[in-house]
């Protein structure tokens, strides 16, 4: 369950906080607002950063101790062997193979016994790191592509009859619709950025490619991406119309009207 724990968090609350965000670009798209952002996204990116490195710092000192300890066994175990070894110009008595090897059991049951803890401590630690920057990619990728897919959704609906119940869209014509796109696609190609850096910076430090991780994702769990993909957009993309009864004002002024004329008949 683990391994699925990205997939879930992200595909089940980071798409509704995509789509938040870019209803308030289309909204209120000022300088302010998008450096705001920008600063938050850069803050949370940074922290979970810093998670990643004292961790890859714990998994170097583990590497660096498991050479100083390899180098000693190995040093001593040539020193045996130099010792032990007969010279050349001694004539072997039998050519029988079963000589028993002479090495330092202690230094060998101890290599063994260090390799086996911390290799377990490091294979920990890789996977927690493998486990944030899954965590990085995926909302990253997720805050890129849901502002695309907002745009293009307003796009088609601003065309079809029924736009006049899309409060969103009342009132709305060509240049405020271009408008309010520009302010969506450009948080869209600030995430982009974002995730270009945090893509580099994650390879520099890990070593490993965001690219090819998130391929293994999205491939790996593509059935149950997809789903929640286009089960929670469709639903969340629609909560604005009128026939829904949302009504993000709290005002429900529809719902007074009823009420009185029932009370008025």
């Amino acid at each position: 369950m683990d391994d699925l724990k990205p997939e879930m968090v992200i595909l089940n609350a980071e798409i509704f906080h995509a789509l938040f965000v870019s209803w308030c670009m289309q909204r209120s798209a000022s300088t302010y607002t998008t450096v705001l952002l920008m600063v938050m996204d850069f803050v949370e990116a940074t922290l979970a950063l810093r998670d990643v490195g004292h961790i890859m710092k714990g998994m170097n000192n583990v590497l660096a101790l498991n050479a100083k300890i390899d180098d000693l066994s190995r040093g001593k175990e040539s020193d045996i062997r130099q010792v032990t070894q007969p010279p050349d110009n001694v004539l072997k008595c039998s050519n029988d193979d079963s000589d028993v090897p002479i090495v330092n059991s202690y230094a060998k049951n101890l290599v063994d016994e260090m390799s086996s803890t911390e290799r377990l401590r490091y294979l920990r630690s890789a996977l927690q790191v493998l486990h944030i920057a899954e965590f990085l990619v995926l909302v990253e990728m997720t805050e890129v592509i849901i502002p695309v897919v907002y745009c293009i959704y307003l796009s088609i609906v601003y065309h079809l009859p029924n736009k006049v119940y899309y409060a969103q869209l009342r009132g709305v014509d060509d240049a405020t619709l271009q408008h309010n796109l520009l302010n969506v696609m450009t948080y869209s190609l600030l995430e982009l950025v974002s995730f270009v850096m945090l893509s580099y910076v994650l390879q520099r430090k890990v070593g490993v490619s965001t690219l090819r991780q998130l391929a293994f994702v999205m491939g790996s769990q593509w059935q149950v991406a997809q789903c929640k993909f286009v089960l929670w957009v469709v639903h969340s993309v629609q909560a604005p119309l009128d026939h829904f009864g949302a009504d993000f004002s709290f005002k429900f002024q529809w719902l007074h009207g009823n009420t009185s004329s029932i009370m008025g008949e």
